[in-house]
């Protein structure tokens, strides 16, 4: 499953295509609103980064999206 931390514009959009192509995606956004259009789109989202690295399956993949100030907090 891949995970991907960042569900704005363009995390979402490479989300759902991933989706499309029949990959498990899971995802998690410090926004609600984000989170929120995620789960519209049928994704699996997680409403903590915890939640987020604690999910089943190995071996695991973080793909982070944003901006560098956000990753840094992130990381």
């Amino acid at each position: 499953m891949m995970r991907l931390i960042g569900l704005g514009k363009m995390g979402l959009g490479m989300a759902r295509r991933l989706h499309r192509k029949g990959l498990e995606v899971a995802g998690y956004d410090a926004s609600a609103e984000a989170r929120e259009r995620a789960r519209e789109a049928g994704l699996a989202v997680q409403d903590t980064l915890e939640a987020l690295a604690n999910l089943p399956g190995k071996p695991r993949l973080f793909w982070l999206m944003g901006p560098h100030e956000v990753e840094d907090r992130v990381l």
